[in-house]
């Protein structure tokens, strides 16, 4: 398998359906991307029961060690437009498989997974409001927080993670949508909250990791006004956030905030922190195009 976009939209063989009939379609399948273009209501439902067998079938190869039988069927399910299936990809590939058996073992592959999981949010996107599975999205999230802790001190990866964090940008803007307030019960209200937190933990970190500490510390501060929702995992990250924030307030500058060179005057924070504290007396602050004038002067008054 390869680890780019292209692998999830190469030919794949047919598959019957298994036991149409004895399927429900339940609300999990509103994780399909419908047809759009179809007229026809039907076309729509068969194809959430075909979907839902190809993800069913696919966990019970997955169960009984035929791995590339069940990477195969959610291909052809994320294929069709299923989130779900492209989620489950994506962790397949995140935590790997190690077998005792014969079979090939599938090992963990970060590109892979990151792939996967940004189609789920590119599927997700595409659903409406009202059919979007607060679990899934929690679900994919989660695992990309995992991903990102993982993959942010690889600078390889780093387009791959910008383009993941405008992904979940777009989908914390439309969680933050107040339609959701008047349709989702306490739980499902909770996921929301957790799965904000993980958005905006993973656009801290990456914001962080490229040297834009203010617009890390917003992210780190998104994550306490979310506030605990009783999930531990976002619940964990709050606290992590609000060490960061600690940790990025002990980086601004302790002096006052002027440039003694050029008499430049911070207005905001990102100017603070673009002030850089003399090396050599610890008392002033200077822009970065003039420290090297104050620290000549320091060597001047030495001669």
């Amino acid at each position: 398998m390869g680890s780019g976009f292209s692998q999830c939209f190469c030919p794949q063989k047919s598959y019957q359906l298994i036991n149409p009939s004895i399927i429900t379609i339940s609300q999990k399948t509103t994780t399909l991307v419908p047809d759009f273009n179809s007229q026809n209501d039907q076309i729509n439902s068969l194809t959430s029961i075909f979907v839902t067998n190809l993800i069913n079938e696919a966990e019970t190869k997955l169960n009984s060690h035929e791995h590339n039988k069940s990477i195969n069927l959610l291909l052809r399910a994320t294929q069709l437009g299923s989130a779900s299936a492209a989620t489950k990809l994506g962790t397949i590939y995140l935590n790997g498989i190690d077998n005792d058996s014969e079979v090939t073992e599938i090992a963990p592959d970060y590109v892979s997974a990151a792939t996967y999981y940004f189609i789920a949010l590119k599927l997700t996107l595409m659903i409406p409001y009202a059919s979007w599975d607060i679990e899934l999205i929690l679900d994919t999230v989660s695992a990309l927080t995992k991903l990102y802790c993982n993959q942010l001190g690889n600078p390889n990866n780093l387009d791959i993670l910008n383009h993941g964090v405008k992904l979940m940008g777009e989908i914390d803007k439309n969680l933050q949508d107040t339609y959701f307030m008047r349709i989702f019960s306490y739980k499902q209200t909770q996921r929301k909250r957790a799965s904000r937190i993980h958005i905006n933990y993973c656009h801290a970190i990456t914001a962080e990791s490229k040297g834009d500490l203010l617009e890390a510390l917003k992210g780190f501060e998104e994550c306490e006004l979310i506030g605990q929702c009783g999930i531990e995992s976002a619940d964990k990250l709050i606290k992590k956030a609000n060490s960061s924030m600690q940790r990025l307030d002990n980086t601004r500058p302790k002096v006052q905030p002027i440039c003694v060179q050029c008499n430049f005057e911070a207005k905001d924070l990102n100017d603070i922190w673009n002030l850089l504290i003399c090396t050599r007396c610890k008392k002033v602050a200077c822009c970065r195009e003039c420290l090297d004038k104050h620290i000549i002067g320091h060597l001047n008054r030495r001669k």
